[in-house]
């Protein structure tokens, strides 16, 4: 059986050739799922294991298309994931609050609130998060770039400088402040992104027909960038930045560490514009993995 399996366990091949059902099935049984994504993480028992929040993008929430980082961090037995995921989600949004009742335009609330009551209610001592990314995607990426026509640098450098310095980085430490308030001993642990490769490939599911994306190509379509190595190159260019800004935030504050998922990230392993296959899900998973166990078991938590 599906739920049988150990997606820790299997080979690169095997993991990445499961089903959308069978990872659907897997999830259910991994998750034993509430009615609302909240309850997903507050399911299972956290008698005897560590417990850890976790808020981000999609690199925490892809499902059902395919395996996240949580995934694999929930199958080792020593973790109880409390999870605040949500596929899309950009930075501003989890930590100030962007969405609003369509119809009333009354503000939702930002999810990093029900993030800061389950490190309350849990006790956790770590916090993973995964944002930036979609900052930088679809619009906003199109609102980086110059057109080609105008012969100006492609990337609006002084943009990305405030975009990066000043928006990411205060968004960054809003949130580190509202979570050390709670406790200061939290170890919150982020990610940089892979230089993903801006192809046009979108998410399609066939069962349950999905068609999400491109998020990348259309920009430098409309821009005329044309030239496949130049997008590449400012892609690389803006992942670099973001991983740059959270390499300088670790050397500033001591309880928050940056994972460079860059060292286990490979061109071939992406599914789509901004998804990985499986098995580099998983290798970044591991990353996180070994940091929590580095932490755990060191001076730090002690």
């Amino acid at each position: 059986m599906i739920t049988d399996l150990n997606i820790l366990d299997l080979d690169a091949t095997e993991l990445d050739a499961m089903t959308p059902d069978q990872m659907a099935s897997y999830a259910a049984d991994l998750w034993r799922d509430g009615s609302s994504k909240l309850e997903r993480g507050r399911a299972l028992s956290t008698s005897g294991r560590v417990p850890i929040v976790a808020l981000g993008d999609s690199w925490f929430d892809y499902q059902p298309i395919g395996f996240d980082i949580l995934d694999f961090l929930q199958r080792v037995p020593e973790y109880q994931i409390y999870d605040h995921g949500e596929a899309g989600d950009t930075l501003e949004n989890m930590v100030y609050g962007t969405d609003f009742k369509r119809r009333t335009f009354r503000p939702s609330k930002p999810r990093l609130e029900d993030t800061l009551d389950d490190l309350r209610l849990s006790g956790a001592k770590f916090l993973l998060l995964s944002g930036g990314g979609n900052d930088f995607a679809g619009n906003e990426l199109e609102n980086l770039l110059n057109h080609a026509e105008t012969g100006y640098s492609p990337i609006r450098d002084n943009h990305l400088d405030y975009l990066v310095e000043t928006v990411f980085r205060g968004a960054f430490e809003a949130l580190f402040e509202r979570v050390w308030a709670i406790d200061p001993n939290i170890q919150i642990i982020g990610h940089g992104y892979g230089n993903a490769v801006p192809d046009g490939r979108a998410v399609i599911q066939i069962g349950r027909f999905q068609w999400v994306g491109p998020w990348l190509r259309p920009a430098f379509a409309k821009k005329r960038i044309v030239c496949s190595c130049q997008a590449q190159e400012i892609i690389t260019t803006l992942i670099s930045r973001l991983n740059g800004l959270l390499q300088s935030l670790e050397s500033q504050y001591a309880n928050y560490h940056a994972l460079d998922a860059r060292t286990v990230i490979e061109p071939s392993d992406w599914e789509n514009e901004l998804h990985l296959k499986n098995s580099a899900f998983r290798r970044v998973a591991m990353l996180f993995r070994d940091k929590i166990d580095e932490l755990r078991f060191s001076a730090v938590l002690t």
